[in-house]
């Protein structure tokens, strides 16, 4: 499995962060659909937090943050889940944190974007896209031309997961995102095993690891054909 590159203009055409915010809330609040958690919401509220320098610091530079900010419905709409957690502060209204993952390419530099949304255990209450940070996806040495491995292929169009998620670490962790699957496809893709339910798992030899609301489902493996 690939995940698309959005190209964005380098050039962001932002005055200064309040001429952003303001564009962002009369062109972009609203909702989005995610092909794997659905409907994601951008509030307002949180374009506020979006231009935070808070947040601004967490993306490599303010440029690229608000080049970002111009194609962030695209980004939800073609970032996958890179993992899912519970929330930190243990906050009963908040079902779970899913952390989203989408490749962009700013002047012919790639970039992955994100994005942390928050899900809610009121059916009422819509899931929002929180915060986004933007950070360069480093070249591997001796990726260039022929050399390139199925593992770490990227096209003008589309990135594998694998050089999508290269390096980023689990919530609270030192731990790759990857880690946990040792079974790949073809490519040298994690492979998603799915069974009569929502969930997808990915396997390595010994045990199952399945996210779920509650943290992680690990199962044992008696007997496994490859």
């Amino acid at each position: 499995m690939e995940v698309p590159i959005i190209s964005v203009l380098k050039e962001h055409g932002f005055a200064n962060f309040k001429e952003a915010r303001k564009w962002a809330k009369e062109n972009i609040a609203g909702d989005y659909i995610n092909p794997e958690i659905g409907n994601v919401h951008i509030s307002g509220t949180a374009i506020e937090k979006y231009l935070s320098q808070k947040a601004v610091e967490q993306s490599d530079n303010k440029d690229i943050h608000l080049s970002a900010l111009r194609i962030l419905p695209k980004v939800i709409e073609t970032s996958i889940v890179g993992e899912i957690h519970s929330d930190k502060n243990n906050n009963d209204n908040i079902k779970d944190i899913v952390r989203v993952f989408a490749a962009i390419k700013i002047g012919g530099v790639l970039y992955r974007v994100k994005t942390t949304v928050k899900r809610y255990n009121n059916e009422s209450e819509k899931t929002k896209a929180y915060s986004y940070e933007v950070t360069e996806i480093e070249l591997l040495e001796g990726t260039h031309g022929n050399d390139i491995s199925p593992l770490h292929r990227t096209t003008n169009n589309s990135i594998t997961i694998a050089k999508l998620l290269k390096g980023v670490k689990k919530n609270n962790s030192s731990e790759d995102i990857l880690s946990v699957s040792q079974i790949v496809d073809a490519n040298g893709e994690p492979m998603p095993v799915y069974h009569q339910t929502n969930a997808t798992l990915y396997v390595n030899r010994e045990t199952v690891e399945v996210t779920v609301p509650a943290g992680i489902l690990k199962l044992e493996i008696l007997d496994i054909s490859i």
